[in-house]
């Protein structure tokens, strides 16, 4: 059964439809919301917000004409929610310095874990801007066609394509420079190494003299 049908069997009561549009839907949703907020324990939240959202309209009677790019455009707007409120909450906690201290060395914590985990394209996805980021993960990771990106997104076609191609040549650049920065430090840390190692040896040699 396509999405639509089973959208229909559900607003009539079908809780067996409910159950098949949430098992197919459920773990590419909360891939989507993972590469949009760099935290698993926010999108299944957000996922869960945004499931319960489309039960309401369910219980309503309401039924989308098409069903992916309407669930995708419930979860967008929830990370939007969520980025306001973050926002928002951020600005109240400037004023008291204890808290920026403790974001402050909550955010040195998950840098220091993004670099021990090397998450080299979720990282480059979180450099981006929301509005490229939201095109590039709906068209390469959740598959979505360009019209479907652009009925999500409330854009027209051509603005999506546009913010595709400009995306992409930003994560292209972000990815580049990652890498770049990583053999540097690579090389550096060998020529530190191998700068001890002459001294060590040079001090080795010192003693067998004396």
């Amino acid at each position: 059964m396509t999405d639509e049908e089973l959208m229909k069997e559900w607003a009539a009561g079908g809780e067996a439809a409910m159950d098949a549009l949430i098992h197919r839907h459920h773990q590419p949703l909360l891939g989507y919301l993972y590469r949009m907020t760099g935290s698993r324990p926010l999108a299944e939240d957000l996922a869960q917000d945004a499931f319960l959202a489309v039960f309401r309209q369910a219980s309503a009677g309401f039924v989308p004409e098409r069903f992916k790019p309407w669930l995708y455009k419930i979860a967008l707007n929830r990370c939007r929610d969520h980025w306001k409120k973050a926002a928002t909450q951020r600005e109240t906690a400037q004023a008291d310095s204890a808290a920026l201290e403790e974001r402050e060395a909550g955010g040195l914590m998950d840098l220091t874990h993004r670099q021990v985990e090397r998450q080299w394209m979720t990282e480059a996805l979180e450099q981006l801007p929301e509005s490229y980021r939201t095109v590039v993960v709906l068209r390469f990771y959740q598959d979505l066609s360009y019209a479907e990106i652009a009925e999500a997104a409330g854009l027209p076609l051509n603005t999506i394509k546009t913010r595709l191609l400009r995306g992409l040549r930003q994560l292209q650049t972000i990815l580049e420079d990652s890498m770049s920065e990583d053999e540097s430090f690579g090389k550096n840390r060998k020529d530190r190494t191998d700068t001890m190692n002459r001294k060590a040896g040079a001090s080795a040699g010192r003693r067998r003299g004396e």
